[in-house]
Protein backbone atom coordinates (compact mmCIF):
# COMPACT_ATOMS: atom_id res chain seq x y z
CA UNK A 1 0.00 0.00 0.00
CA UNK A 2 2.86 2.30 0.89
CA UNK A 3 2.97 5.71 2.22
CA UNK A 4 0.81 7.52 -0.39
CA UNK A 5 -1.82 4.92 -0.18
CA UNK A 6 -1.85 4.88 3.26
CA UNK A 7 -2.30 8.66 3.31
CA UNK A 8 -5.46 8.76 1.47
CA UNK A 9 -7.60 7.25 3.86
CA UNK A 10 -8.07 10.62 5.06
CA UNK A 11 -11.48 9.54 6.56
CA UNK A 12 -9.70 7.20 8.41
CA UNK A 13 -7.14 9.42 10.03
CA UNK A 14 -9.75 11.93 10.95
CA UNK A 15 -11.07 8.89 13.27
CA UNK A 16 -7.51 8.16 14.65
CA UNK A 17 -7.46 12.09 15.30
CA UNK A 18 -10.39 12.05 17.31
CA UNK A 19 -9.35 8.35 18.53
CA UNK A 20 -12.51 6.73 17.40
CA UNK A 21 -10.55 3.27 16.22
CA UNK A 22 -14.21 1.45 15.26
CA UNK A 23 -14.69 4.26 12.78
CA UNK A 24 -11.01 4.35 11.81
CA UNK A 25 -11.60 0.06 11.03
CA UNK A 26 -14.75 1.00 9.19
CA UNK A 27 -12.96 3.64 6.95
CA UNK A 28 -9.94 0.44 5.97
CA UNK A 29 -12.91 -1.52 5.26
CA UNK A 30 -14.63 1.33 3.06
CA UNK A 31 -11.52 1.08 0.43
CA UNK A 32 -10.23 -0.45 -2.70
CA UNK A 33 -7.48 -1.89 -0.51
CA UNK A 34 -10.15 -4.00 0.98
CA UNK A 35 -11.53 -5.06 -2.19
CA UNK A 36 -7.89 -6.04 -3.50
CA UNK A 37 -6.75 -8.09 -0.32
CA UNK A 38 -9.72 -8.57 1.98
CA UNK A 39 -8.35 -11.28 4.41
CA UNK A 40 -5.69 -8.64 4.94
CA UNK A 41 -7.73 -5.45 5.54
CA UNK A 42 -10.39 -7.62 7.49
CA UNK A 43 -7.41 -8.59 9.95
CA UNK A 44 -5.78 -5.62 9.95
CA UNK A 45 -9.37 -3.51 10.41
CA UNK A 46 -9.56 -5.93 13.19
CA UNK A 47 -6.03 -4.88 15.33
CA UNK A 48 -6.85 -1.05 14.60
CA UNK A 49 -10.82 -1.74 16.32
CA UNK A 50 -9.48 -3.59 19.26
CA UNK A 51 -6.23 -2.59 20.04
CA UNK A 52 -5.55 -6.23 20.07
CA UNK A 53 -3.01 -8.23 17.98
CA UNK A 54 -5.17 -11.62 19.19
CA UNK A 55 -6.51 -11.65 15.73
CA UNK A 56 -3.50 -11.24 13.42
CA UNK A 57 -1.27 -14.11 15.52
CA UNK A 58 -4.65 -16.30 15.45
CA UNK A 59 -5.05 -15.54 11.80
CA UNK A 60 -1.59 -16.77 11.19
CA UNK A 61 -1.49 -19.72 13.07
CA UNK A 62 1.27 -17.93 15.38
CA UNK A 63 0.89 -18.12 19.43
CA UNK A 64 1.47 -14.54 20.92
Amino acid sequence: LGLAGVSAFQKMWMALNRKDFDMAAREMLNSKWNSQTPNRAKRHAEVMRTGSLIRYYLTNGEIP
